[in-house]
Formats: structure tokens, C-alpha cells, sequence
């Protein structure tokens, strides 16, 4: 299908801060920031969709989202990113009502896209009949504390019991020598008695984690999934790609030693060879730092190797995504055995959590690993963290892991409580 796109550039007066709020009768779909790199994007509206409801559908819709599209833009501004933007599920091959809405993989082009990058903000407008003249929303009021009126009571729920139960199993695999490494997640389950307003917490998790890129993706439904992950997938711009090996975990104050144990290193070390195979036969020349260095994060670290490469000519991208993903930092190894042990033993369905999150355009791509991360829905939200396990790994040593990772989105939670005032009628009886 052929689109007509349009282009503005927003008065300086405009704050991206407030861009999630522009007043618009269409809904939003998405949210997608890095502030590092003064670059984002936040859609309303869908001008076009395409999804995949089945696992072998999977290949067809990613070609076609990073295959060739026809835009015709009107003015001479640059064009923004994507133009598709969604995400891609764990593991294709899982199904869950509690998943209801997200499809194995999804994506959209917005009717209206409000984005920035390094030169200034813009609004751009895509439809299948050419737009009109381009109408610029008013810049919305921001979130004071002032409506705030009380924090609403916040309950959590988690299992430390079945968490030292799966480490054990894993450990056990690993010993077996079933696997050399795997990811074992784990749900924390969040309740308040109003609901949760997705919004506040994306704004909460831009003091939370300003180093990492923030996502919200809305199904039909109105549930949201968003989080703030720290890791890239895949960036492709033209024949160039990057992507990162990230593993291990410590506090800030412990990184500087405990990170660069003999353990710690392993599991960052598989990371980079499970990246290194899945990559080699469509790249040439691909590099991988082979002395990691510090992330340094909000409460804690990892440890990190960057990798580039050029793609060969005759490589398709979403065969380079299909094969990349998931890697090891958030699967395993051997690829399909760790698959196998997570959807047999993990107890829930993952869903899109540690899938893949961004945007898609005609040979190009900006995709991070949806980790930190919640479902939200209405007053129910769910987290999920994880923690590598190889050989050597202890059940207490990774809980505390995951305690510190599940902070980044608890203290989200926490600076976006909130109470509503009633309304007339029955909502004030």
C-alpha cells in the first residue's frame, strides 16, 4: 500500500517532556525514547498494521516491515524514524491470556507521529490519501504534583520458593551438561486500588533510568507494556550493524571487583559467542571488544562488549533478527535447549518481555531487548526480571540479583502512585 507522509517542524516553544500528552482524538499506540541521544518518538493513531497471530507468520510480516515502503513526504524536513514501530514476542511458540492484544509480533505506522532528534522536534502526519494542511496540537499542560492528591497502597507478590526451586533444576541442566547457560525469569505481581496510569510511570522512568531507552507499546485493549531496558538488540543503518553483549550484574559499589570473577565472566563471555553465531554468516568483518567494559546503570552494572559489523549484500534483515534474537543474555545456550528448559519450567508465558521493542524501516532498524519491564493493566501491573544461571550459580546470589534489577521499575511504581479525585455520581457514593 502506497502512504502519503507529512512533515513539521515544532516551535521551539514545544517540550519533548510533554510529548506523551499532546492533546489528539486518536489514541496512543506507542512511546519510544532515548534521551542519551536526544531521539524519540510517540505515535497516535494507526495508518496501517500488520501482525503476525501465528509463529509461522512471523517471518512474512518482519520482511515485510523492514522490506521497501513507498512514502511520498511533502516539505523538505528529514524524515522520522521507522516508519514501523512495535515489537516481537520471547519465544513465538508461546501462547497466553495473559498476553491477550500483543500478537507474536506487531507493528504499526502511526496517523500521527510527534519525534525529535539531535536538530529539533517534529510532528509528522501519514495517511493513505495525502493529508491536508498539517494542524499542530497544543502543547499539554504538564503533571504537576498539585493533582496529586494521596498515593494509593501498592502490594507486591513474589515467590521466593519456586525461584530456588528453578535455579536448582537449571543448575542441575547445566551440570548435566543439557545446557551451558540459561535465563531464569520471574514475575513480581503488582496491585493498587486505583489504576495504574501507564503515562506516569513511562515520565517516572525518565529520572529512573536516564541512560537506557524507554519504551510503551498499547494493544487494542488498553493494556500497556513498557519498561526501560538497558541493552540494544540490533541497530542497522545501511550495511552497518551494532548490537551489544551484555551480562552479569553487580551493585555500583561491588562492580568494580565482583564483576570481573571468574563466573561473571563466563556469562558474558557465552553472550558474545552466542551473538558471534548467529551473526556470522550474514555479516563480513565482525568485530566484538574482547576486553568488557562497565555499564554503569542506576544501582547497579554489567558488563558489556560492543560488537559491529557489515552486512552482506545478499543478507535480509529480518532473517538477521530471527536468528539474533533471542540472544543469549536473555535465552541461553544451546539456543533451543535453553528455549525448551524456559517454556517447561519458567511457569508463565514471557510474552514480550525480553522480545525485541523499536522501530523498523526499508533496510534499517533501532531495536532494544525489552527487559526492565511491566504489563500494565488496569489496576494490575506484572514485572519480570532475570538472572543468567551457569555453572557456579546459587539461588540466593541470584534472587538478590533480581531484587536489584526489579528496582529499576519498582521505583517507577512508587514515584507514579497516585489517587483520583471522585467524580459526580455514583463514582462519589
Amino acid at each position: 500500500m502506497y502512504l502519503f507522509g507529512q512533515t513539521q517542524r515544532l516551535p521551539e516553544k514545544y517540550q519533548w517532556e510533554g510529548a506523551l500528552r499532546f492533546e489528539t482524538d486518536l489514541p496512543l499506540i506507542f512511546a519510544w525514547e532515548r534521551s542519551a541521544e536526544q531521539s524519540g518518538a510517540v505515535g497516535f493513531g494507526t495508518a496501517l498494521r500488520c501482525e503476525a497471530l501465528r509463529a509461522e507468520d512471523v517471518p512474512q510480516v518482519l520482511s515485510r516491515a523492514s522490506g521497501p515502503f513507498e512514502i511520498e513526504w511533502g516539505g523538505s524536513v528529514p524524515c522520522p524514524y521507522g516508519p514501523w514501530f512495535g515489537g516481537l514476542a520471547f519465544d513465538t511458540r508461546q501462547t497466553s491470556v495473559d498476553w491477550k492484544g500483543f500478537s507474536k509480533t506487531a507493528w504499526n505506522i502511526p496517523e500521527l507521529l510527534f519525534w525529535r532528534g539531535p536538530t529539533g522536534c517534529f510532528v509528522s502526519q501519514l495517511g493513505v490519501r495525502r493529508p491536508s494542511a498539517l494542524r499542530i496540537p497544543p502543547q499539554p499542560a504538564s503533571v504537576t504534583a498539585g493533582q496529586r492528591e494521596a498515593k494509593a497502597h501498592l502490594e507486591l507478590v513474589e515467590d521466593h520458593n519456586d525461584w530456588t526451586r528453578r535455579v536448582k533444576i537449571a543448575t542441575q541442566s547445566i551440570a548435566r551438561e543439557d545446557l551451558i547457560k540459561v535465563v531464569v525469569a520471574r514475575a513480581i505481581d503488582v496491585a493498587q486500588d486505583v489504576e495504574f496510569d501507564p503515562l506516569r510511570l513511562f515520565e517516572a522512568l525518565r529520572s529512573e533510568a536516564p541512560t537506557s531507552t524507554l519504551f510503551l507499546i498499547r494493544s487494542a485493549e488498553g493494556d500497556c507494556f513498557l519498561g526501560a531496558s538497558p541493552e540494544t538488540l540490533l541497530r542497522v543503518r545501511g550495511r552497518t550493524l551494532e548490537t551489544e553483549a551484555i551480562a552479569a550484574t553487580a551493585t555500583s559499589r561491588e562492580a568494580a571487583v565482583s564483576l570481573y570473577r571468574d563466573k561473571e565472566r563466563r556469562e558474558q563471555e557465552w553472550v558474545s559467542v552466542g551473538i558471534r553465531e548467529a551473526l556470522e554468516k550474514f555479516t563480513d568483518g565482525l568485530e566484538i571488544d574482547s576486553n568488557p567494559s562497565l555499564l554503569e546503570l542506576k544501582g547497579m552494572s554489567h558488563l558489556k562488549s560492543k560488537v559491529r559489523a557489515m552486512i552482506r549484500s545478499d543478507a535480509n534483515l529480518s532473517d538477521i533478527l530471527l536468528r539474533l534474537h533471542p540472544t543469549p543474555a536473555v535465552g541461553g545456550l544451546p539456543k533451543e535447549a535453553a528455549l525448551d528448559f524456559i517454556a517447561h519450567h519458567e511457569g508463565f508465558d514471557r510474552g514480550w518481555y525480553a522480545g525485541a521493542v523499536g522501530w523498523l524501516g526499508p533496510g534499517s532498524a533501532d531495536l532494544s531487548v525489552a527487559i526492565r519491564s511491566a504489563l500494565v493493566r488496569g489496576r494490575q501491573a506484572r514485572l519480570f526480571v532475570g538472572a543468567g544461571i551457569v555453572s557456579g550459580s546459587l539461588p540466593e546470589d541470584e534472587w538478590a540479583e533480581t531484587r536489584v534489577k526489579s528496582e529499576v521499575m519498582l521505583r517507577a511504581f512508587r514515584g507514579a502512585q497516585q489517587s483520583r479525585r471522585p467524580r459526580a455520581g455514583a463514582d462519589a457514593a
